[in-house]
């Protein structure tokens, strides 16, 4: 019983970081596509050349696409990232708060050795 609500749990809480990545992701779009918007009219005519064009072209598709991944598909696994660590370490307190201290001691530890130069 106690596996089964904690793997609802878990369930919920994923389906929840993962939609609220893709919400904050909507809304980065929508505040720099309307920041866009608001802008290119007020520069002047000959502003516009045909490298320029291209570039505002570039950036209004392919540049805000590339921002906008980031908070909807890299925010769950950071979150994870983050939690899974503490959940564990919350869990081995009941077992045995020797392990809880070993293991505080180390993530610092493990953090720095797995994350790249």
């Amino acid at each position: 019983m106690v596996l089964a609500t904690t793997l609802a749990v878990y369930a919920i809480l994923r389906f929840n970081s993962q939609i609220s990545g893709y919400q904050i992701a909507v809304r980065t779009g929508q505040a720099i596509f309307s920041r866009l918007g608001h802008h290119i009219p007020r520069l002047p005519l000959g502003w516009f050349d045909a490298t320029r064009v291209g570039q505002i072209g570039r950036l209004s598709t392919q540049g805000i696409i590339d921002v906008i991944g980031i908070p909807a598909h890299l925010l769950r696994p950071l979150i994870s990232g983050v939690v899974t660590p503490a959940t564990v370490i919350l869990v081995k307190v009941f077992f045995d708060w020797r392990l809880a201290l070993a293991a505080i001691v180390c993530v610092p530890m493990g953090g720095g050795i797995c994350s790249p130069l």
